[in-house]
């Protein structure tokens, strides 16, 4: 008996898009992976190496369990900047928004879709906030604001019928969301892995009042204290956190295994990402609180060394 013949780049490449149809399909019409799958035109009638290809590059169609039914979120955009992403059939009124400021990829550490099913429960919309620019959201949002002041306030209108606000960011996006923190006070606010662009490791400001970042002259958090976590591994994130960090009075809760830059990779292979943001994500928490869910949370302990490289 002979081995099948690898797949051709053709395949390989078809594979790809299929995937991605799959996932947009799964997202928007609750359906389960199998079931998105062969909702696509041309897919694949039955179990070939071309169907097995297509399930091999969707790490959600591939992470989720057949039969699983994702929670219901429609995704409506504002301009190319942002993506809100609301449970159907769901109010705002005594539930929660977390504002995403999303890293490098324009994810927020890992694919937008594993984000949204893991967070706990059906107690969260989702704002996300895309940085297609790559200048830490100092420049707005694409289609919103054209200054990171200005895309605060927009924030607020869009946060102003919900219960509850939360402000996340990872990588670039956690910086941002620490700078959201600085200018909307009284909310909690997680940092996971934050770097800050590299004229403020210069010490440079930029030009005029409204550009001016807070972060670089260190200026004191007000309200709650924002949560910023790291892996002890990636040098960058730890001196920012310890240093920077500990300096304006947030809460610096290090990750204690030797990890990748964006963690919550590691989290999502091990299986214990829904628990840990069963720990990040609760309604009407404090920080202290959230520092010490994040402190206590058992990490999974890596099982080769991995790619710390920031691009998430």
């Amino acid at each position: 008996m002979t081995d099948a013949p690898a797949p051709s780049r053709k395949e390989q490449r078809r594979a790809v898009r299929l995937a991605a149809q799959a996932e947009r399909r799964w997202i928007e019409d609750w359906a389960p992976p199998e079931a998105a799958l062969q909702r696509l035109p041309r897919a694949p009638e039955d179990p070939s190496d071309v169907r097995q290809l297509v399930l091999s590059r969707s790490p959600i169609l591939s992470a989720i369990p057949d039969g699983d039914l994702p929670k219901p979120y429609v995704c409506t955009r504002a301009g190319a900047g942002a993506l809100h992403y609301r449970i159907r059939g769901r109010t705002p009124e005594g539930r929660g928004l977390i504002v995403v400021f999303t890293g490098k990829r324009l994810r927020p550490g890992l694919p937008t879709a594993v984000f949204l099913q893991a967070l706990p429960g059906l107690d969260w919309d989702v704002l996300m906030l895309r940085d297609h620019r790559g200048d830490f959201m100092r420049g707005g949002a694409a289609g919103i604001a054209d200054s990171f002041p200005a895309l605060v306030d927009w924030c607020r209108q869009q946060a102003a019928p919900y219960a509850e606000t939360m402000i996340f960011g990872t990588s670039m996006g956690a910086y941002a969301a620490l700078h959201a923190s600085l200018l909307w006070t009284g909310l909690r606010c997680l940092a996971l892995g934050a770097q800050p662009p590299f004229d403020l490791l210069r010490g440079r400001l930029q030009g005029g009042a409204a550009g001016a970042d807070p972060l670089c002259a260190c200026a004191r958090f007000e309200g709650p204290a924002p949560v910023m976590t790291y892996s002890r591994g990636v040098a960058a994130d730890r001196d920012f956190a310890e240093t920077v960090g500990r300096s304006m009075g947030a809460l610096v809760v290090p990750v204690p295994e030797e990890t990748e830059h964006m963690f919550l990779i590691p989290l999502m292979r091990a299986g214990v990402l829904p628990d840990y943001f069963d720990a990040g994500f609760r309604l009407r928490g404090t920080p202290e609180d959230l520092a010490a869910a994040l402190r206590t949370f058992r990490y999974p302990a890596p099982d080769a060394p991995q790619d710390r490289s920031p691009a998430a």
